[in-house]
């Protein structure tokens, strides 16, 4: 390019100069007017988006911040659980630099601000005492086995700053705000389970007396760093959003309770007795096995003899039925997905497994995943019961058979044999054995049988006699044995047998029945995609004000006609909430 003229560069020369003035008088017009908002560290950032305010994070105490925590919420069986004074929730709102106004206003002050005068922290754990009454719902497990650290099943805590971060935590959570119910949580710390009953929305089944949704202890927590997010949005990349959630859910079970359940126990109970009965009348001299033994001699003479004088003893003894059942009429029984609990009459349907994710249950699941009752899955229910009822009938006739052949008949009598014509006592014979019962049954004990001749036998041929009678008299015992003993127990497998399966049958109707019933939602997150329908979300107002973040462990849906939405009444366990929180511009 070629030189300019001297005149021509210094004009050129002033017009840039005076771009850049111009620029630079704009520039710092513009930072006059920006305010800082500092890191952790107090380091302060500036952009031109943001007021005339100055945000310093963790030193900024002008903060509005909001928290609420709700054990249960909704309706549940047409009962309003929003209006009960009972389940009041817990809310605390600090308005800045002001103390916090906390509702109920006589919520616990928990104290935990170790001198922080910007941190409050409330709670207002509910009495599981004090929760009886309501329609359909029992809640008295839950306070059994609380863990250690435990403020209760139904606790309810709130923490706000006004600097920006606010907490909240429902449900089986510690006063620090911790949930203490997890995948990993062993059962054995947990505490008992609230019950919901399905009456109210099942058709009626035959056989079926109760049938109820047991939900484990539940518990829920949300933080919101409202300044870090704040940060994030407007001079980052919009990455953090300074919150954070957790659920727990202790598990979630159907219990069906049906008088089959207990007929079981009581069929067995029932041939046990019957059974210890039968040994009196199988023994002593004039017993059923004496008069087996008088049967099989008389069998095997001549029509001109009958029997004369029976003397001597039989026993039946070591006959220990209720040693032998042990604990099968106790212990429940169970494949890890469905148990029989035989001493209470209820089928347990363990729901959290079977339809959640394996041994995590219904934990560590996405936002709003919906358990979906699987008729597929369902449908397979009552295959399982059959499966455990069929193995634990084949223990039960099992270990009452092997019983009965572990018992000892010892058997020594002497019968004398008389002449009808002569009426005179021609034979003697004594009998004697001593066996198990099973033995006898399968025929491999003999008899001892010797004769002495009295006189006026004519005929008979003594040797072949008592050698006759030594099988003879095993048979006829054996055969007497199998009617009141044997018999007893495969009459019992037969009863057992056909009460499964009516149990099976009136399972399976109301499994079918769920699916049309019961709506299960877990982690529901209405701020998060798939909320379920009827959520509600406060989305705040940008970019000062946050959302309300909230995340509930359970929501459970109930067939109601006069429900507004899709026939369903939905109710809520362990809400917590965070927000929304204001920041000072």
């Amino acid at each position: 390019m070629s030189a300019l003229p001297g005149a021509e560069r210094r004009a050129a020369l002033t017009a840039v100069l005076a771009v850049v003035l111009a620029t630079v008088m704009l520039a710092v017009g513009a930072l006059r007017a920006v305010p800082t908002v500092a890191s952790w560290t107090d380091t302060e950032t500036v952009h031109g988006q943001v007021g005339t305010g100055s945000l310093v994070c963790g030193a900024d105490a002008r903060y509005v911040t909001r928290s609420d925590a709700r054990f249960l919420s909704g309706s549940l069986l047409r009962t309003n659980l929003d209006a009960l004074a009972s389940l009041r929730g817990m809310n605390l709102v600090r308005p800045g630099a002001a103390a916090a106004a906390p509702t109920p206003t006589n919520a616990v002050n928990l104290g935990v601000n170790d001198g922080d005068p910007t941190l409050d922290t409330f709670g207002n754990p509910l009495a599981v005492s004090a929760l009886g009454g309501i329609a359909g719902l029992d809640l008295t497990g839950l306070s059994v086995g609380l863990p250690v650290g435990s403020a209760g099943p139904a606790n309810q805590y709130t923490q706000v700053t006004s600097t920006g971060r606010s907490v909240a935590a429902s449900g089986l959570v510690s006063n620090t705000g911790g949930v203490l119910v997890s995948g990993d949580t062993p059962p054995a710390t947990l505490p008992g389970r609230a019950r919901v009953s399905l009456s109210g929305v099942l058709p009626a089944v035959a056989n079926v007396s109760d049938a109820r949704l047991a939900v484990g202890a539940v518990g829920s927590s949300a933080s919101l760093d409202w300044c870090g997010a704040l940060r994030s949005s407007v001079w980052g990349d919009g990455s953090v959003t300074g919150v954070t959630r957790s659920y727990g859910i202790a598990g979630l079970d159907l219990e069906v309770a049906s008088p089959l359940v207990r007929s079981l126990t009581s069929s067995v109970s029932s041939t046990v007795n019957a059974l210890n009965s039968a040994v009196p009348t199988l023994a002593g001299t004039n017993g059923l096995i004496s008069q087996a033994i008088r049967s099989s001699i008389l069998a095997g003479v001549t029509n001109l003899l009958r029997i004369g004088t029976v003397t001597g003893t039989v026993t039946v003894t070591n006959l220990n039925l209720s040693a032998a059942l042990g604990g099968l009429l106790t212990t429940p029984l169970s494949d890890g997905g469905v148990t029989v609990d035989l001493a209470s009459g209820i089928v347990r349907v363990n729901l959290a497994t079977l339809l959640g994710d394996g041994a995590r249950g219904l934990n560590d699941l996405p936002p709003n995943h919906e358990v979906v009752l699987d008729a597929a899955l369902l449908n397979g229910i009552g295959d399982r019961v059959r499966a455990l009822l069929t193995a634990w009938t084949a223990q039960v006739t099992t270990a009452l058979t092997a019983a009965i052949g572990a018992a000892t008949v010892t058997v020594n009598q002497e019968v004398t044999l008389t002449n009808l014509l002569n009426l005179g006592n021609v034979l003697r014979l004594n009998v004697s054995f001593s066996s198990s019962l099973a033995n006898v049954l399968n025929g491999t004990t003999q008899a001892t049988v010797t004769a002495s001749v009295l006189g006026g036998l004519v005929g008979i041929d003594v040797t072949a006699l008592t050698t006759l009678l030594r099988t003879s008299i095993i048979t006829s015992v054996a055969g007497t044995l199998t009617t009141q003993l044997s018999a007893r127990v495969t009459a019992l497998g037969t009863t057992l047998a056909t009460t499964r399966t009516s149990l099976v049958t009136a399972l399976g109707s109301v499994v079918s029945a769920l699916p049309s019933v019961v709506s299960l939602r877990v982690n529901v997150q209405p701020d998060r995609p798939g909320a379920p329908p009827g959520s509600t979300f406060d989305p705040g107002a940008p970019p000062w004000t946050s959302p309300a973040y909230s995340v509930a462990a359970l929501r459970l849906g109930l067939f109601d006609s006069l429900a507004p939405a899709n026939g369903f009444a939905y109710a809520t366990f362990a809400r917590s909430t965070v927000g929304p929180s204001t920041a000072p511009y």
